[in-house]
This record gives structure tokens, C-alpha cells and sequence, in this order.
């Protein structure tokens, strides 16, 4: 008599496939490993096709061996350029860019699997300068350049406290750039309404201000600005105001996605200042913050014990996972 078969978690993934990606109606089964990998090999019996555990991850079809792969990725999230990771690991430079690559499409799809109906929880946004190729100052206008090089700026979104990544966008000073992030944003919490307001807080930039506008009914909108008075680059005054709805004033702050950020240019070794690991290519940059912020919400252990996803309530990893 032959023995059940065990659970199988996988699916197929052959996208000509009835079942393709589908939990429900499956029928794998294994069939052996891979003599080089060690991977395990399934067989899908409504599509007759074969494919390894692998398939859909940032590990198939890659020579590199999945420990060397994990080292690597551990060293995109602590401040180490590509050409650092070749000095440290031996590997070629062009590989590691095609890991950060992979790696970071996997993420963002992870991101936008993961991340959805949040809590409405109150909200902190910013957004910081950097740049890629060359500073604005040097750029040549009408030449031969990239479509996009010289000043870059990240606007982010985090859940206070929980110091949760909800979204970023990577672009230049203006509205459009803003809107992305805020429309990432709106996808990712919940619809808010006169009796579960938004709460969001930001600095002075009224950019904000046009997209809360254009995708919310301001009844269902707290919002708090708190203004900085700079004199010859120095912050000399503070003063909040209330922008939409009634937000109490003694919670209008952005020091803990002041704070997200300033992790952000410890962390990402293409956002530190006065170093030679800037961004060459804005997707790289993009790539590389798309790879941070899984690692941020789901692995990275914050508060005792737990990442910002478990504190937000959503399934984490820690390292040994």
C-alpha cells in the first residue's frame, strides 16, 4: 500500500498553466533534486511540466550557491556598495548588480503582496536629497546625459512608532514625484472615513497637501504641518499647524520619519554622503530600496524581538528564518 503523500506548499509555476500560482485544485508532486543544487524538483500533473523549488525566487538559475547569495544580500543592507561586496566576497561586480537586480523584483513584489490594509494608525512622511551620477550643479543641460541624473529625491511613508516602511518614491523635487508615493500610499491602507480618520504628518511641503487633496475628502482627513523656520541653513523655529480636520497639535511631529530616514543613509551605502557608492542609474538606487524595505519590515528585529511588520500585525521573519 502506498503511502499519503505529504503536504506540498508550492504551486505551479508555469504561467500557460490552468493552476498557475493557485493553491486551490493543485496537483504536484516531487521528482528527485537537481545533482548540482541539491534543489528539489516538482512535477505539476495537470500542466505536465517540470520545475524546481527555485522557480520564482531571486535563487533560480543562478551558479552562485544559495549561502553565497544570502551573504550577499546581507551585505546590500549594511552600507556596502557593489564594488565593496566584489572586495568582499570575490565575486564579479556585474554579478552582484544582476543579484541587486533580481533580488529587488522579488522584494517589491513581496512588498505589494505584504503590504496592504493597514491600519489608519498615524502616518509620518518626508522626503530627503541625494543624487545620482553627478551632483545638479555639474549637469550639462541639452547634453547627451541619462534622462535622469543630478538631484534625487526620496520621499518616504512610515507608521509612527512601528517605524513601518508603507512606500517611497525616488524622483525629482515636484508634485509628480510626490503623487507616486502618496498614490502607493493610498493602495496600501485602509479607505478612511468621517468616523476613521487618516492621520498624516509632514514638514512644511505643501506637495503633500495637492495629493491628500486629490485622493481624499477632507472629512476624513486629519493632517498637521510642522513648519521649520530655517536662517542660513539652521533650523531657529518651529511652529505647527493645523492643515485638514482637527489633528491635536501635541501630535504633530515628524521626528520618527526624520529619524527612518537618517537609517536610511547609515544603512543603504548609495544615500551616504560624501562617498563614492552613489547611484550611477536611478533603477539601481530604487532597487536597492525596494531590497531595505522588505529587509526593514519583515526581517530587521526592531523593538523586542519584533520587526515593524509584527508590531503592525503582519506575518515577519526574523534572521533565522
Amino acid at each position: 500500500m502506498a503511502r499519503p503523500r505529504g503536504k506540498i506548499d508550492v504551486v505551479c509555476q508555469n504561467p500557460e498553466c490552468q493552476y498557475y500560482l493557485k493553491e486551490e485544485g493543485k496537483d504536484i508532486i516531487k521528482r528527485g533534486k537537481d545533482a548540482r543544487t541539491s534543489h528539489q524538483r516538482y512535477y505539476c500533473k495537470h500542466c505536465t511540466k517540470f520545475f524546481m523549488e527555485t522557480k520564482g525566487t531571486p535563487l533560480f538559475y543562478k551558479h552562485l550557491s544559495e549561502k553565497e547569495i544570502i551573504t550577499i544580500c546581507k551585505h546590500f543592507v549594511e552600507k556596502n556598495g557593489i564594488r565593496s561586496i566584489e572586495r568582499l566576497t570575490g565575486h564579479h561586480r556585474d554579478t552582484i548588480g544582476r543579484l541587486l537586480t533580481d533580488v529587488a523584483e522579488h522584494a517589491a513584489k513581496m512588498n505589494d503582496i505584504l503590504i496592504e490594509e493597514l491600519d489608519l494608525s498615524p502616518i509620518e512622511c518626508d522626503e530627503f536629497w541625494s543624487f545620482i551620477k553627478k551632483k545638479q550643479k555639474n549637469v550639462v543641460k541639452e547634453s547627451s546625459e541619462p534622462d535622469f541624473v543630478g538631484d534625487a529625491w526620496t520621499y518616504t511613508a512610515i507608521k509612527r512608532k512601528s517605524y513601518f516602511i508603507i512606500s517611497f518614491a525616488v524622483g525629482k523635487h515636484k508634485q509628480a514625484t510626490c503623487n507616486v508615493m502618496m498614490n502607493d500610499l493610498y493602495e496600501r491602507i485602509k479607505l478612511p472615513d468621517p468616523q476613521s480618520k487618516l492621520e498624516i504628518y509632514t514638514d512644511g511641503n505643501d506637495q503633500y497637501l495637492t495629493s491628500l487633496n486629490a485622493l481624499y475628502a477632507n472629512p476624513c482627513v486629519n493632517y498637521g504641518q510642522l513648519i521649520k523656520v530655517r536662517k542660513k541653513g539652521r533650523v531657529e523655529e518651529k511652529y505647527k499647524i493645523a492643515v485638514i480636520g482637527e489633528p491635536p497639535l501635541s501630535k504633530i511631529e515628524t521626528t520618527d520619519v526624520e529619524n527612518s530616514n537618517g537609517i536610511l543613509r547609515e544603512r543603504v551605502g548609495r544615500l551616504v554622503r560624501k562617498a563614492k557608492t552613489f547611484s550611477k542609474l536611478k533603477p539601481k538606487l530604487e532597487s536597492a530600496l525596494d531590497i531595505f524595505q522588505f529587509y526593514w519590515n519583515f526581517m530587521n528585529e526592531f523593538k523586542k524581538k519584533s520587526t515593524p511588520g509584527m508590531i503592525e500585525g503582519i506575518i515577519g521573519l526574523t534572521r533565522n528564518d
